[in-house]
């Protein structure tokens, strides 16, 4: 009998188990482990932009040949040689001058040979000025607007307005066009990373020029491009290209961490606390710009609209 008390109390109690085992399943364990995970974001800035830039001499002149002065006779330096401001460089010399010189000096002579004629003075001393002038046309110096060096093209051309020659000042300096943008977070000073693929590592430059008027002002271009200069620490070939990047202060986050065209669920010390932001709309429908009530490193819910309900 006894055997069978304890039996039946072994039943009932084993049934008591399974029961509140079950419950607490369905109420707790299978309850919570149903319920949606929260995701979270890291706020960051934008990435970069990158703008193509270029070496350029901090002086540069082209020389053209100017038929007014004649052809070049005769080259005063040789190519690739530094030269100082105001030195000569190269000569015209002007054959149609010269023919008219030849011309005048012949009327001059044939005048001092026929001494009857007194009333002619005038004209002698009138001749004898014309030709000095001439002569001060036949040969013409062009010298150097700057110190640099001389890279001659061709040394002897004969297009009219052809380039053959060009001076360059030896310092560079990195120049770039730099969309309306990008500006608001450049100033003089401002130190840029130029990723060149000359070096495997990135240089610092700073910004020593910025354009106080847009290159495309004339135009009807939706935006203005404004120069910029930098320092230029490398030396590479002059002409050669480079990338300017231009960090970024701007803060994107999805639609979805919006809530009520206001808010945004910011997690702090393990619990999700409302805060108020300011923002634009991007060009992206699912994401927007925040331009108050975030800062880099905040860590926010990706789904605000799904925090809210659980809440």
């Amino acid at each position: 009998m006894n055997k069978h008390i304890l039996i039946s109390i072994i039943t009932i109690v084993s049934a008591i188990i399974i029961v509140t085992s079950y419950f607490f399943y369905k109420y707790y364990i299978a309850k919570t482990s149903h319920q949606p995970e929260i995701k979270t974001i890291k706020v960051q800035y934008e990435p970069s932009k990158k703008i193509n830039a270029r070496y350029e001499s901090q002086s540069l002149y082209h020389f053209y040949l100017e038929p007014k002065h004649g052809y070049i006779n005769n080259w005063l330096v040789k190519n690739g040689t530094q030269v100082h401001k105001n030195q000569p460089l190269f000569e015209y010399y002007n054959p149609t001058v010269e023919k008219a010189i030849a011309l005048k000096q012949q009327l001059l002579a044939t005048l001092n040979h026929d001494s009857e004629h007194t009333q002619d003075n005038a004209q002698l001393v009138t001749l004898q000025n014309d030709i000095a002038t001439l002569q001060q046309n036949l040969r013409t110096k062009i010298n150097a607007p700057f110190d640099g060096i001389l890279t001659i093209n061709n040394s002897n051309p004969s297009t009219p307005q052809s380039h053959f020659a060009t001076l360059y000042h030896p310092k560079y300096h990195i120049s770039a066009k730099v969309p309306e943008t990008y500006m608001p977070s450049l100033k003089l000073g401002t130190t840029l990373k130029i990723h060149s693929p000359h070096n495997d590592q990135p240089s610092n430059e700073k910004i020593i020029h910025i354009s106080p008027i847009p290159s495309n002002y004339d135009t009807n271009d939706k935006q203005s491009q404004y120069e910029l200069r930098l320092t230029a620490s490398a030396k590479p070939l002059l002409g050669q290209h480079c990338e300017l990047e231009i960090p970024s202060t701007s803060i994107a986050i999805p639609q979805s961490a919006l809530l009520n065209n206001k808010y945004v669920f910011i997690k702090k010390s393990n619990k999700f606390v409302k805060r108020v932001i300011k923002f634009n709309k991007s060009g992206n429908n699912n994401r927007i710009t925040v331009k108050s009530g975030l800062s880099q490193g905040d860590i926010i819910a990706e789904n605000a609209n799904l925090l809210n309900t659980l809440n």
